[in-house]
Formats: structure tokens, C-alpha cells, sequence
């Protein structure tokens, strides 16, 4: 079990949303008993500095093709990738990639998505999420 999480970045370098969704999804991981992954796509530097955020593995496909975000191809991937290590939980980031991409990997999951988490889940796994433009 494990939960996967997608850390984004720009021309090689983590957005601040990576982090935070690397450290929430570390939380989650704990909560669940289980290890956060995190998932890099792309040209990337230094990706094993998501371990200070809580990652306690990165997978990194190099490919350049993900160098430009394709959602459907990003979507593939994440997919393959949660199925591979079991994944219970999926994590990413409420950024316009984000956006794009997560119904599609719930559609290939055939898992349900929860948009704009904004708290751990309780003990029987409802999430929290912000209303009235997230305040």
C-alpha cells in the first residue's frame, strides 16, 4: 500500500504546490500506515530532494515528452504508476495541471476524486475540502 503522489515542476524546478502536496500526501501516508511516493515527470533537478517534504520514494520517468504537460499522457503515466505500487490514494495538487489531469486518472482508476482537499480525512475517509472559492 502506498500513497502516490504527482510532484509538479516548471523547466526542472518543484513548484511550491509540489511541496505542499509532497508533505500532505506524507501525512496522509502515515495516517494510512502506508509510505508516500512521489512521482516526477519530466526533465527534473535533484528529485530526490522531495524526501525533505516526506517522500520516502521518488520515481522519476525522464522522458522529455513530459516536459510539456499533455494531460492525457500524464494521466497514463500516473495511472500506471499508482497500479504498479498499489496505490490507495492519489495526490495532486489543485493547480491547473492538476485540474486537467485528475478526472482522467480517476476515470482510468476507476476510482473516485476529491478536488481541493484541504485537511487530512477522518478515520472512516471523508475529506475536508473549502467552498466559496476555497475560504
Amino acid at each position: 500500500m502506498a500513497v502516490l503522489v504527482l510532484a509538479e515542476s516548471i523547466k526542472g524546478k518543484f513548484k511550491k504546490t509540489a511541496q505542499e502536496a509532497v508533505y500532505y500526501a506524507s501525512k496522509l501516508a502515515a495516517q494510512k500506515g502506508s509510505e508516500c511516493v512521489a512521482l516526477v515527470l519530466g526533465t527534473s533537478v535533484n528529485p530526490s530532494q522531495l524526501g525533505q517534504f516526506g517522500a520516502t520514494k521518488v520515481l522519476h520517468d525522464a522522458n522529455g515528452v513530459f516536459d510539456n504537460v499533455d494531460s492525457q499522457q500524464y494521466a497514463a503515466a500516473i495511472s500506471s504508476q499508482a497500479t504498479a505500487i498499489g496505490a490507495t490514494h492519489v495526490v495532486i495538487a489543485a493547480t491547473s495541471t492538476g485540474k486537467s489531469i485528475i478526472g482522467r486518472v480517476g476515470v482510468r482508476l476507476d476510482a473516485g476524486v476529491v478536488s481541493s482537499v484541504n485537511a487530512l480525512p477522518s478515520d472512516d475517509n471523508i475529506f475536508s475540502k473549502g467552498v466559496f472559492s476555497g475560504k
